[in-house]
């Protein structure tokens, strides 16, 4: 027995590795271990390991630089320029990868540069394997390169202030290749045609150079193919000699005849194989480009809307600014004796007829007061209900409109009764003589119906009955919506045309609409502030004018409100 055969599998690996590290190969790894063995003799056949690769001087820190080309870049510069500088590089390299035009364009790049045998489909007909390598993959990978470059440039926490997009370029190039930025994004160059001669200008591609005194390439192969070609130049190199050969001398075959050929060279299973993933590839594409204009599509649709409602709500503001003018020096005078004035609160300050508002009742428009039930049933009936008679004498076709007081719908649903059992139930009995005393006294020949309502004696909201649109919609600054009045106001149409226009047929339920609170009701900010809004959502409805006003304005309206009380007309 010879004496490596008693060397115990320590000292073995000890000798092993002593003799590695003198012949410089590392002995790390279970790889490395297998290039050496030992003979019969007690030597080591070392298998010397190939020679390190010399790093690169393009390769920051044992990383190989990334090309950019001139379409990446323009669009890093755009990024760039949209953003508020001086930023530092991380700051940049952060909007870079967080960007999705700029990698659409990295990866864009990297499928237009590949070469044809690349973006050949991956298909081993003969032994059945089926993997591919779809361009989203491709696409995919690229992306995770751009972004493992760019988040390796932020690991290093560069703190220098970049001022320009010169100094932007500068920081980059530590780990990107960038390409020479011109007018069009490319290095012209020219070819002739192989058929005419004629000269075409077209743009090489920033990765490939054409070496000096070569020419420049003709077209690639995939835009000479005749189309029936162009369904087979993306399967793998082996078969496309075998369509090749099949295809010879059949420009004049028709395309029944050529597939017909095909499957006769190539037997039916390798001909359905070959065309079906074709095919298949093929629809990808065309879903991959249909998907991408679509999401196009859906961000210019966001932006054209985001457009058109910034328009609108500066068309609102500016309305709403012509539709409540300042008040002149006497007109804030009167307002002002009218709501600060010093006297008995009980004092009538303005009366017509049976109505008078008292001084006590006009302090509540000062500002962060809530309006009382004397100030609102004054203003529509003394003040916009004369407005809408002025409005229909000048205009003969309108029709006139009524303004209930804020105890009708109280009435109509006997929110006053003592007994609880009762209370708060429908009463048509209550408010059956009511409308006697609209405009015409009959109330379906009006244009509006308009109700205040107290709801619990904590909040004014408005119902109004639009007669002509044959709908009835609930107004309330705080975005609520009492259904259970809705159709309570809904049966009191009802049981009004039974009472007095029972001859001329049944009231159809069905053709009346019943709203809810819509969003672009204006809306208070405050618990105070719901009889204003009352108040001005009565008054822009009633002269046909649409909802502008908002929070802001409603110290200003506050004062339109005491000065149409005071000189009884609404003010314009």
């Amino acid at each position: 027995m010879s004496l490596i055969s008693n060397f115990t599998a320590s000292q073995k690996r000890t000798t092993f590795r002593a003799r590695a590290r003198k012949s410089g190969i590392s002995c790390r790894g279970s790889s490395n271990r297998r290039l050496a063995s030992e003979n019969e003799h007690g030597q080591s056949d070392i298998t010397p390991g190939p020679t390190p690769r010399r790093r690169s001087r393009h390769e920051p820190n044992g990383m190989k630089q990334v090309f950019l080309s001139s379409s990446t870049l323009r669009a890093i510069q755009r990024e760039v320029e949209s953003m508020p500088l001086p930023a530092t590089l991380s700051n940049v390299c952060m909007v870079m990868y967080n960007s999705k035009k700029v990698l659409e364009a990295f990866s864009d790049d990297g499928i237009a540069h590949m070469s044809q045998e690349e973006r050949a489909v991956k298909l081993e007909l003969l032994t059945g394997d089926l993997s591919l390598s779809s361009p989203s993959q491709k696409r995919k990978e690229r992306e995770d390169v751009f972004v493992g470059m760019c988040k390796w440039l932020c690991s290093k926490g560069s703190s220098v202030t970049l001022h320009t997009w010169q100094e932007v370029e500068e920081g980059l190039k530590e780990a990107f290749l960038l390409s020479a930025l011109d007018d069009t994004g490319h290095k012209p160059r020219k070819y002739k045609m192989p058929d005419s001669g004629t000269t075409v200008a077209t743009y090489q591609s920033p990765g490939r150079k054409c070496q000096s005194g070569q020419k420049s390439k003709a077209p690639k192969r995939a835009e000479r193919l005749s189309p029936r070609r162009k369904i087979f130049s993306g399967v793998a190199r082996g078969t496309r000699n075998v369509v090749r050969r099949a295809v010879q001398d059949t420009k004049n075959l028709s395309y029944a005849c050529y597939h017909s050929l095909l499957e006769q060279k190539l037997g039916p299973l390798r001909y359905n194989r070959i065309y079906t993933q074709a095919v298949d590839d093929i629809d990808a594409r065309i879903a991959s480009k249909e998907a991408e204009r679509s999401d196009e599509s859906s961000r210019i649709e966001e932006v054209l809307a985001r457009a058109e409602r910034e328009r609108l709500e500066k068309e609102a503001r500016e309305s709403a600014a012509n539709l409540m003018r300042d008040l002149d020096d006497e007109e804030r005078k009167i307002v002002r004796n009218a709501t600060m004035g010093i006297g008995p609160l009980d004092d009538i300050l303005v009366q017509e007829g049976a109505d008078s508002v008292q001084r006590g009742s006009l302090h509540t428009l000062q500002p962060r007061q809530w309006l009382n039930d004397e100030v609102i049933n004054y203003f529509l009936k003394n003040c916009l209900a004369k407005r809408d008679e002025k409005l229909c004498h000048n205009n003969p076709s309108r029709k006139r409109s009524h303004f209930f007081n804020s105890f009708f719908v109280q009435t109509l649903f006997d929110d006053k009764n003592n007994d609880e059992r009762l209370r708060g139930k429908y009463n048509y009995k209550n408010v059956k003589r009511w409308g006697r005393k609209v405009p015409g006294k009959d109330i379906f020949n009006l244009k509006y119906i308009i109700c205040p309502v107290n709801e619990g004696n904590v909040h004014w909201v408005s119902a109004v009955i639009f007669m002509e649109e044959k709908k009835i919609q609930w107004f309330d600054s705080m975005g609520g919506t009492d259904m259970y009045r809705l159709n309570g106001l809904l049966r009191y149409l009802k049981d009004e045309w039974n009472a007095k226009k029972k001859g001329q047929g049944e009231f159809n339920e069905d053709e009346w609409e019943l709203v809810r609170c819509t969003a672009d009701t204006p809306r208070q900010a405050n618990g105070y502030d719901c009889g204003v809004f009352t108040c001005m959502i009565c008054d822009f409805i009633s002269k046909d004018q649409p909802l502008l006003f908002n929070q802001n304005h409603i110290n200003q309206c506050r004062d339109r409100i005491a000065l149409s009380i005071m000189k009884n007309c609404a003010i314009e």
